[in-house]
């Protein structure tokens, strides 16, 4: 029985790895490549030459703020409110999409 007892201890310790659903984890989209065949690592180089808002916010209508979140500083929502890269439809898609509204 003892043996039970500590089954149900490390069940109530898998409870907390929930938390840990990665949804609300801050990361750049390893993935993601824009039209010109820069990554997230590139947008982070170019932020020291052209500065955080041209390279996250104007370029390429925002590209990097929605895919370069942490590069960007893009993840917490207030940083969310303030992405002025989307500013027509052919960006609202992927907008939802990126920041879940």
């Amino acid at each position: 029985d003892a043996g039970h007892h500590e089954e149900e201890g490390d069940d109530d310790s898998d409870d907390d790895s929930d938390d840990d659903t990665g949804l609300l984890v801050c990361e750049d989209d390893v993935w993601f490549v824009d039209q010109e065949g820069h990554d997230c690592t590139s947008y982070a180089n170019t932020i020291k030459v052209w500065g955080r808002n041209k390279t996250c916010f104007q370029n390429l209508e925002g590209a990097g703020a929605i895919h370069c979140r942490k590069t960007c500083d893009t993840c917490d929502m207030k940083s969310h409110e303030e992405v002025h890269g989307c500013s027509d439809n052919t960006c609202i898609g992927p907008w939802k999409i990126a920041f879940g509204r």
